[in-house]
């Protein structure tokens, strides 16, 4: 097994993963020009896109997201040999014609004792496991859950986990402990109920924001912690309450929990019991009622579709790591943090043994031991780590599994963490599905991304505490010392350093084919997509305009883009679409950010890319590009024809999220000319719903619905709107977008607009048919670009240059 915490191969035997992106939107290779300096016309090039459109959807882009199934024959035959595959690099031409080593599996049909002592929780199945036929037992019991710590950074959730697997003999003694990146895993053994046994495996996840990934890794059967800091509590004589941030935070984990596992139970843990002004017991209990009430009535509000159960809380309890003391909500429950995790234990029991899918008592089948026995010794080999399909459906059958039963089967594996299945939530398995075998390797290299990125962003006294064991931050700050990771952007430079300790853990070098292999299963996992148009440049680059640095392919991981929508665009698009435009809202309940971060990854080829030369502190000169990386939202552009119908063309569309509203606004526009070879607006708006929708099968637990909005019209453009259209662009520009999009100016507009003519030193403009809505709206985005604050303020930009002076 892979331990994370300490960053090595130990012998245990699980893990597993499948990855396959179902991808509605098309990753075609296209030369993406600067719209300043295209054609407006090359774009209406004659073609039904209608005709065309099957075409295009069917075509990938290089480097981009690809099936596991089709890569699996190269990714297990990578080992320590480096250099090329037959020749080839690790391109998705060379990954569609490998074959796979894994045909011929012998599947493990007497499984060996050791493997059963650690699987089987009752004496007696395994002290009859291997006994004769008719004394073997049909079902047995094992007992395995999981128990995940989430919440706000620096909550406590490491202290507690610590204070959970160890009981020292003096007490007075915080653990000790540092900043945690990623996930950490660790599996105890605990006795319940007399003889019975549970396998519990405790995930402590990082809390920062910047990790967008935890998602991917939470799974059903498993009992979520909620913990929170309690020290930050307003206590008056009237309100007893929790603070803002650590509310915030709880009901961002309760939108992802909810999302992904709905119907699981949680536990709230509120830490700092020992800091409280007034820590009596009475007044604990009524923190402690508030913040559930909380919650529970947050939870109300997610109205799940028919079947699908909302999360629930299932205790709250007050927690000091310093005396190990525990102050319970209701009488007579654990007082003593060892307590505390026996009670737990025991709730994770009780959830297992009323886990029915196979029978009573929550038992499985003897056929799902001899698949997991086939798996380990998979596992064991290192040299196996995606197991297509096809290999996966033959083992069954050998083993007798019912096909109708795999499905049930495989998603269990998967929550135990046997294996990891991608998109395990489908009705069924398809055959381009894959099983991965490591799945805490998965999770350690997924959090690899978003440690350095916590790093780049993080003070020096949170810096020096990080435990990163996997990962030489001073080796990748030299490589990219530009912090091309602040923009979002990963280059593979930065991988080879960034992944070589990752990949050694499974005795392999971080070669071309490698790297290759990490960055396609992160597109699978639609946590990043590959840069095929203009080269970013860093916050930094200035500091080394003098060095040569090499080239390197770029991958944009949309979690980490530094900027929102600018201020107040959203506003302006939405008025001037008013009259000629489309409106359509997308609702989610609930909301997670995962979902906007996965979106961007679906429905990059739509996005039209700009760039506008934004300030930059410290710069000489003191500018530099700044293209439309947005975390919230997408300049959207379509209608090109030829096969060009998404990321190019005539039409535009604003796609906003409103987090707190829980819905995706889409605002489209028509261009000037009713071409009914181009797509239409709402064809464009329905294109990127469908790409949502596909999403939402990754989340059960939300509610999807999609709505046409009629926004009320009017002639009379806003005086606010009008002078960051002057701003903008020329008065005939002004004049000519808005009789396009049918606004009258008023008499003052007009006026004014004659004012900055006779100011000009150029001649006066008319408006002419050679204008095109879509370039002026590209001239509207600039300009909110311009006017956004965020974009000439970079996090840590001076702290980020020196230390990186100093380590380069």
């Amino acid at each position: 097994m892979l331990n994370l915490a300490t960053g090595k191969i130990e012998k245990e035997g699980e893990e597993g993963n499948n990855l396959v992106r179902h991808s509605s939107i098309s990753e075609r290779p296209r030369r993406h020009k600067d719209p300043t300096e295209e054609d407006e016309a090359s774009l209406q090039s004659p073609g039904s896109w209608r005709a065309k459109r099957k075409d295009v959807v069917q075509q990938k882009a290089p480097g981009g997201s690809v099936n596991l199934a089709d890569i699996a024959g190269v990714v297990n035959r990578l080992g320590d040999e480096g250099g090329r595959v037959r020749g080839q690099s690790l391109s998705p031409a060379a990954i569609m014609t490998a074959s796979s080593p894994v045909s011929k599996i012998e599947p493990v049909l007497d499984p060996p004792h050791a493997l059963l002592q650690k699987y089987l929780a009752v004496n007696d199945d395994l002290r009859y496991y291997n006994a004769p036929v008719q004394r073997r037992p049909h079902m047995v019991a094992i007992r395995r859950y999981k128990m995940t710590l989430v919440g706000a950074g620096e909550a406590g959730k490491t202290s507690l986990r610590k204070c959970f697997a160890t009981n020292p003999l003096f007490f007075k003694n915080l653990p000790e402990v540092g900043t945690t990146t990623g996930i950490d895993a660790q599996r105890h053994r605990v006795k319940v109920g007399g003889d019975s046994l549970i396998d519990i495996e405790i995930n402590d996840f990082a809390g920062q924001e910047i990790y967008h990934s935890h998602s991917l890794f939470l799974t059903n059967r498993t009992l979520f912690i909620f913990v929170w800091n309690m020290s930050g509590v307003e206590q008056t004589f009237e309100d007893y309450g929790i603070s803002e941030k650590e509310e915030q935070r709880l009901k961002q984990w309760a939108d992802v929990v909810q999302a992904k596992c709905p119907g699981a139970q949680m536990v709230v843990i509120g830490t700092h019991k020992d800091v409280l002004r007034d820590s009596s017991r009475k007044t604990v209990v009524l923190i402690l009622n508030k913040v559930c009430k909380l919650i529970s009535d947050y939870i109300e509000t997610f109205r799940p579709e028919s079947g699908v159960k909302n999360i629930f809380v299932g205790g709250s309890f007050c927690v000091s790591c310093k005396d190990r003391s525990v102050i319970p909500e209701n009488h007579g429950g654990p007082t003593k943090v060892k307590d505390l995790f026996q009670w737990l234990a025991e709730l994770c029991h009780k959830c297992s043994k009323t886990d029915l899918q196979f029978g009573q008592d929550g038992k499985v089948p003897r056929y799902v031991v001899s698949l997991i026995a086939t798996i380990h010794k998979l596992h064991q080999e290192q040299e196996t780590l995606l197991l297509p399909m096809k290999a996966y459906n033959t083992i069954a059958k050998q083993l007798g599994i019912p096909k109708e039963l795999l499905h049930k089967v495989t998603t269990m594996l998967h929550d135990w963490g046997v294996i990891y299945l991608f998109d395990r939530q489908a009705s069924k398995l398809g055959r381009q599905d894959c099983v991965f075998l490591h799945p805490l390797w998965l999770s350690c290299m997924v959090s690899a991304v978003f440690a350095y990125a916590h790093a780049c962003t993080a003070p020096d006294y949170e810096r020096a505490t990080m435990e990163v064991p996997l990962i030489d931050i001073n080796a990748c700050d030299a490589t990219e010392p530009t912090r091309l990771i602040l923009e979002g952007v990963i280059t593979t430079n930065l991988a080879r350093v960034l992944f070589s300790r990752v990949l050694r853990q499974l005795k392999r070098e971080p070669t071309e084919q490698n790297i290759d292999m990490c960055f396609t299963m992160l597109c699978n996992l639609d946590l990043l997509y590959k840069n095929t148009y203009t080269t970013e440049v860093g916050p930094l680059t200035h500091a080394y305009k003098d060095k040569t640095l090499p080239p390197s392919p770029q991958y944009y991981v949309p979690s980490i883009f530094p900027r929102n929508v600018p201020a107040d665009m959203g506003v302006h698009i939405s008025r001037l679409m008013r009259n000629r435009g489309n409106h359509t809202s997308f609702t989610l309940t609930p909301f997670p950010k995962e979902v906007m971060q996965m979106l961007h990854c679906r429905v990059h080829p739509m996005v039209m890319r700009l760039n506008v030369n934004a300030p930059c502190p410290f710069s000489d000169p003191p500018q530099r590009k700044v293209h439309n990386n947005w975390r919230d939202g997408m300049w959207l552009a379509g209608g090109g024809g030829m096969g060009q119908d998404l990321g190019l063309g005539p039409l535009r569309a604003l796609a906003v999220a409103d987090m707190e509203g829980r819905r995706i606004d889409v605002w489209a526009v028509s261009p000037n000319e009713d071409d009914q070879r181009m797509m239409s607006t709402k064809e464009l708006s329905r294109h990127f719903g469908d790409a949502l929708k596909d999403l939402t099968f990754k989340f059960p637990g939300i509610s999807f619905e999609e709505r046409e909005v009629r926004d009320p019209t009017g002639n009379t453009l806003e005086d606010e709107t009008f002078t960051v259209l002057t701003s903008a662009m020329k008065p005939a520009e002004v004049k000519f977008l808005a009789m396009s999009l049918n606004f009258d100016l008023t008499k003052n507009q007009e006026e004014k607009l004659n004012a900055i003519d006779e100011a000009s030193s150029e001649a006066p403009q008319s408006p002419t048919g050679q204008m095109k809505v879509s370039l002026l709206l590209d001239k509207l985005v600039r300009a909110c670009m311009l006017q956004d604050t965020s974009i000439s303020t970079m996090p840590h930009s001076k702290q980020n240059r020196d230390s990186v002076n100093s380590n380069y």
